[in-house]
């Protein structure tokens, strides 16, 4: 038989926890500390310290600041969200840009056109002034307009 607090040689053997006397990693210490355990409820996870208040600012100011960090980053000026409302008002803009160089080409033509050529003269003269030349024959039409015959 081994000595009292040696364990069996053998790694088979079955070994009786309770008679032997060792610290364990929760302080308890003497014969029976697996019994011990379980009468103090630690085995079943029951907790042998008081919460320690003084910790809470450690923890709570870090996980303020990264919420409020994110919030930022997110929605605040400079933001995600900002950022993607600029992006739109640029497309926007862009494309109020190339209609706007469309009807400037369109009229720089015009222009050109009313420089170089007398016809194109002479025909916005009569459309937009209401001028003929002598001996012409303007024939004018009521405007289509929807009656109710």
């Amino acid at each position: 038989m081994p000595a009292r607090g040696v364990a069996p040689s053998t790694p088979d053997a079955p070994v009786n926890f309770r008679r032997f006397r060792f610290a364990s990693p929760t302080g308890l210490t003497g014969r029976g500390v697996v019994s011990e355990a379980l009468r103090r409820g630690l085995a079943r996870g029951a907790r042998t310290k008081r919460f320690d208040w003084s910790l809470v600012p450690f923890i709570l100011v870090p996980v303020l600041l990264l919420l409020i960090s994110g919030w930022v980053a997110l929605y605040g000026e400079g933001g995600a969200w900002h950022a993607e409302r600029l992006r739109d008002e640029v497309a926007r803009t862009q494309r109020q840009l190339a209609e706007q160089r469309e009807v400037n080409a369109r009229l720089a033509g015009e222009v050109e056109r009313l420089r170089n050529d007398e016809r194109t003269v002479r025909r916005a003269v009569g459309e937009d002034l209401g001028l003929v030349e002598p001996g012409s024959t303007v024939f004018r039409f009521p405007s289509a307009t929807v009656s109710g015959r």
